[in-house]
């Protein structure tokens, strides 16, 4: 009988399992909860986000609305029949600097015609080149600025509008000194040269280049301002030539300044070509064309902060639809008529959740990044409406002090012969009517001006010693605001004052 040894296994004392070190854990729970959740959420944020874009841009296009930068091409226009590129030619032949005696090249002073018109007339003189181009732009038809705005629209370099500006204040000048030497038919013709010219510069859709075309006009209403109360305009019951002549020019003045769509087009088109740009730019952060440090200039470098700009490109994809959101608000409040109705629309930068200016806690948001405060800019607009209708009314009470030898007792006596109606004051939520006072020393017209508040025509001086246009915006019939500005700085100088 054999016998069967049974094989077992031996087996040793049981062996400990390795236990994972407490840091460990901690470490990974601390990673999982504090990156990979809020990476997860964050790109799943970022999912619907890019969702809810689409379906806003959808939204938009349906409406009609330019929202790519390719939809801001301009219509090309041939150089012979193209404004924007002979007003460049005769701003680059304009040479103010090298005339005697004008070192500073001050060009932006209304007044210069009147205290140095041998300055001014050398100042004409030398540049009848660039005078004579500024004529020839003025009647072409086209404008082609040769902007076409391409991704990243950031980095790209905008044409230098500088010397258009200058243009403006040459052809101002030049306006105040034909009145000073008694030619007003080349006067009014020279603020009509201006008035194309701000509106060709505004054909830039950017929001700078409309300040800079709200800066030209600004400057033609206070040329106006300054010729308007001796402008020989004409009698409408002499009818010589001359006189229907020197009538007509002045009415096609007036017309222009009351042409609702000359200026207020411009802060539409301006608003819809931030949007475009904005879009662009948070796009190309989001996805890392651009870096970080273009958008804040000078972002903070090392590991933390490089995982800060991950993080960051993340939630900023999220914000993408908060972005057109912010932006769109400002397109709605450029289609307003008042001041009062577009700052109710407008988005105001540093309000609300989204301001934060913490970069080492906490990641500003992409919105109060890329999208400065406009009030003011939208401010500045509204104010060159109201001097555009108040420098259309000045006209028409001149006309009618020309034929009645006196100035109206309101603005609706100029209605309709002068006027087609009383001009509204933008600044004013009611729909009234810009403030007139024929009797005053001096006589005014005037808007309530960004306050809101009807003041009666009174004259606030700010800390620089200019008149304060915001608490009320005049226009002064008498032509010399140097002087009220004088009489009223002297008075607040006065003890007890």
């Amino acid at each position: 009988m054999t016998d069967r040894r049974e094989n077992t296994l031996v087996e040793g004392p049981p062996r400990r399992r390795r236990r994972v070190p407490l840091w460990v854990k901690v470490t990974a729970g601390l990673v999982f909860v504090f990156v990979v959740l809020p990476g997860a959420y964050l790109w799943w944020g970022g999912y619907c986000a890019e969702r809810e874009l689409q379906t806003r841009i959808a939204a938009i296009r349906t409406a009609g609305e330019p929202i790519d930068l390719e939809d801001f091409d301009p219509v090309f226009v041939p150089d012979d029949q193209n404004a924007y590129l002979a007003f460049v030619g005769a701003a680059q032949a304009v040479e103010v600097a090298e005339v005697e005696g004008n070192e500073l090249g001050v060009l932006d002073d209304s007044s210069l015609a009147r205290r140095r018109p041998d300055l001014v007339k050398q100042i004409v003189d030398a540049n009848a080149a660039a005078l004579g181009l500024a004529r020839q732009a003025r009647a072409l038809p086209g404008v082609d600025t040769g902007i076409r705005m391409r991704s990243p629209a950031v980095s790209m370099l905008c044409p230098d509008l500088s010397p258009l500006k200058r243009l403006g204040e040459l052809l101002c000048a030049t306006a105040a000194y034909r009145h000073h030497t008694g030619d007003d038919r080349e006067a009014v013709e020279s603020l009509r040269d201006v008035l194309r010219l701000a509106r060709v510069v505004d054909e830039t859709p950017t929001f700078i280049g409309h300040l800079l075309s709200v800066s030209i006009e600004s400057l033609a209403m206070d040329t106006l301002e300054s010729i308007a109360p001796g402008l020989r305009a004409g009698r409408k019951d002499v009818g010589t030539d001359a006189s229907e002549d020197a009538r007509r020019q002045v009415m096609l003045l007036t017309a222009e300044l009351l042409d609702k769509t000359e200026l207020e087009g411009g802060l539409l088109r301006a608003f819809l070509g931030e949007r475009a740009l904005m879009l662009d730019a948070a796009r190309c952060t989001v996805d890392g064309t651009l870096s970080m440090s273009e958008i804040y200039g000078d972002s903070p470098t090392g590991p933390v902060e490089f995982a800060q700009n991950m993080l960051a490109r993340l939630r900023w994809k999220r914000e993408l639809p908060e972005l057109v959101d912010a932006m769109t608000m400002n397109v709605d409040a450029a289609r307003r008529d008042t001041w009062p109705e577009a700052k109710k629309k407008a988005y105001v930068a540093g309000e609300g959740k989204f301001f934060s200016r913490s970069w080492k806690f906490r990641q500003p948001s992409l919105v109060e990044v890329l999208i400065p405060s406009l009030n003011r800019g939208v401010m500045l607009h509204f104010k060159a409406v109201a001097l555009r209708r108040m420098g259309a009314a000045a006209l028409a009470v001149r006309l009618y002090e020309a034929d009645y030898g006196r100035r109206p007792g309101t603005l609706g006596e100029l209605v309709p012969e002068y006027l087609p109606a009383v001009p509204e004051d933008p600044f004013a939520d009611d729909g009234s009517a810009i403030g007139y006072l024929p009797n005053a020393d001096p006589p005014v017209l005037y808007s309530i001006g960004s306050d809101g508040v009807d003041d009666g025509g009174e004259v606030h001086l700010n800390r620089r010693g200019a008149i304060d246009w915001e608490e009320e915006l005049p226009f002064f019939l008498n032509g010399d605001r140097d002087e009220v500005i004088s009489r009223h700085a002297e008075a607040a100088s006065q003890p007890g004052e």
